[in-house]
């Protein structure tokens, strides 16, 4: 009977969370239980032999004809005074989970002996958890890895189902969680997997039975940099970059946040300004000449991986423009000596050049003073003449084309200057008086007149040989009163020079003069009163 009594409240302990059950135990235990007066009886009985110590129970005879001692049932006796009474004996004796219950329970089965049975509760559904991944490794995670096992059970036979608070990043396998691919690539960011939750029902209980799972940590691995090339220039034109013109842009990451350096190949033609690959000086010029520009490699490194990240540069071809012809002065003559040039003097030498190998024609601004011959420019006779007056040499522009460029490439040329040689100065006779008349010359008369010149416009000075007989007034020489009284006296003018200097020639002009002759006319005879008598008096002339 006491096995019977442990079953019982084994399945009163059961049902001791369930409170549909628990409110209908106390129903129960408020209305009369209803016992059949023979078995009261049997049970006072009972009682009343163990408050006597004796054993109330008959030898058990067994199936060979052995005594036995009745087995290991004992008798409990319950008062109900709504305290637990704990039995010294080996079955359970755990109260019941319940505020008020009947505690006189003698019979085999408490719930024959109730009017209203105990319905039977249903078992909820458990899980268990028997095992978790420790740890996951970056980079090296893949779909399916198992992050945790379990198992589940239900008491009542019932089916159980399973279900994942996160279905993002796990899957369920069998009794296994494993990672989907979304959680495969969490874990490979370095990032640990988030907790989730397993639940376990059997479709009949209300709340189902849970697990948290925390993952193991994500065991980091340094992720490398990564360089992205976002953009490049498609081509450059000939003739038109310019150091710091754009050549490609980038981006570049680490997943772990380390600093990311990034290098050049070729750090002749290109630089880094920021996120830019830019032209050097050195690589807007290899634009400039038409020539393509070289591929290069970008690298990235993040101070820990031990091989950088590359990405390998193509720059877009040059556009090629015609390139103008090219003409150059070599040399020109410093100078030229007044006096000393001559036709065909070299004046300057050039050479002509064009990057696309066409042919150069070249051109002359002044081809009055200039010519020319072969790759120089030489004087013509004009222009030996212009340098002999002591004059300098005009500029001039030498034109050079290859056909094709709408503007010829163009040189100025100063030609040295002349150097100055001392021009003499000059004079001329204009007129001579053709003859003088005796008796009629008077100082003044002009004699002669002249003309002086000096090429260097210095100041003339002109002298006379004679300045007794003749002066000098303006451009003329005209008779002083000496000269004037030896015409009138019938004698012929002297000769005379006349001399012009520029006060720097050593040795002045001179133009020798011969005056007309003096015309005679015939001298009246003359009479002079050598003496007179100053007075005479009266009565004393004889």
């Amino acid at each position: 009977m006491s096995d019977n009594i442990n079953k019982d409240k084994d399945q009163l302990n059961k049902q001791e969370s369930n409170p549909v059950l628990v409110k209908k135990l106390e129903n129960v235990i408020n209305e009369s239980v209803n016992v059949d007066a023979k078995e009261l009886a049997e049970i006072e009985a009972i009682q009343a032999a163990i408050e006597a110590n004796d054993d109330p129970i008959d030898d058990i005879e067994t199936a060979a004809g052995e005594a036995s001692d009745g087995g290991r049932s004992v008798v409990v006796d319950v008062s109900r005074d709504a305290t637990e009474i704990i039995a010294s004996s080996t079955f359970k004796t755990e109260s019941f989970a319940f505020d008020a219950v009947a505690t006189e329970l003698t019979d085999t089965n408490i719930n024959d002996l109730l009017v209203n049975p105990i319905p039977d509760v249903n078992d909820a559904a458990t899980i268990t958890l028997e095992s978790t991944t420790n740890t996951f490794l970056e980079d090296t995670t893949v779909v399916n890895d198992q992050v945790v096992s379990f198992s589940t059970n239900d008491e009542d036979g019932n089916a159980v189902t399973v279900t994942l608070s996160d279905t993002v990043n796990y899957a369920l396998v069998g009794n296994t969680v494993v990672l989907t691919q979304a959680g495969a690539d969490l874990v490979n960011s370095g990032a640990d997997l988030p907790e989730f939750t397993l639940s376990a029902t059997d479709g009949v209980q209300t709340t189902p039975t849970t697990v948290d799972v925390n993952p193991g940590n994500t065991v980091d691995v340094n992720d490398a940099a990564t360089i992205t090339l976002e953009s490049t220039t498609p081509n450059f034109t000939e003739e038109n970059a310019v150091a710091t013109d754009v050549v490609a842009s980038f981006s570049t990451n680490d997943e772990d946040g380390d600093t990311v350096t990034v290098t050049l190949s070729d750090t002749v033609n290109y630089a880094l300004v920021g996120n830019t690959v830019v032209l050097t000086q050195a690589g807007a010029d290899l634009v400039n000449s038409g020539a393509d520009l070289p591929d290069f490699t970008l690298s990235a490194t993040d101070g820990v991986q031990t091989t950088p990240t590359t990405v390998d540069v193509n720059p877009g071809n040059t556009v090629d423009v015609n390139d103008a012809a090219t003409i150059t002065v070599e040399t020109t003559t410093v100078s030229f000596t007044e006096e000393d040039a001559v036709a065909t003097d070299v004046v300057a030498s050039f050479s002509t050049n064009d990057e696309d190998g066409d042919t150069v024609t070249v051109t002359l601004s002044d081809t009055v003073n200039y010519a020319l011959v072969g790759n120089t420019v030489v004087l013509t006779q004009a222009g030996a003449d212009l340098v002999n007056s002591g004059a300098d040499l005009p500029d001039f522009i030498l034109s050079a084309t290859d056909g094709k460029q709408t503007s010829p490439a163009t040189v100025d040329v100063n030609p040295g200057n002349t150097i100055d040689v001392n021009d003499a100065a000059t004079i001329t006779l204009e007129s001579t008086t053709p003859n003088f008349t005796e008796e009629n010359a008077v100082a003044t008369d002009v004699v002669a007149s002249f003309s002086t010149n000096d090429e260097d416009g210095d100041t003339v000075t002109v002298t006379l040989s004679d300045t007794v007989n003749y002066a000098l007034v303006g451009n003329t020489v005209v008779l002083t009163q000496a000269g004037a009284d030896l015409v009138n006296s019938g004698a012929d003018l002297p000769d005379f020079t006349l001399s012009a200097t520029d006060g720097v020639q050593t040795t002045p002009t001179t133009v020798d003069v011969n005056p007309g002759n003096t015309v005679d006319v015939n001298d009246a005879a003359t009479i002079t009163v050598e003496t007179t008598t100053e007075s005479f008096t009266e009565e004393d002339a004889v």
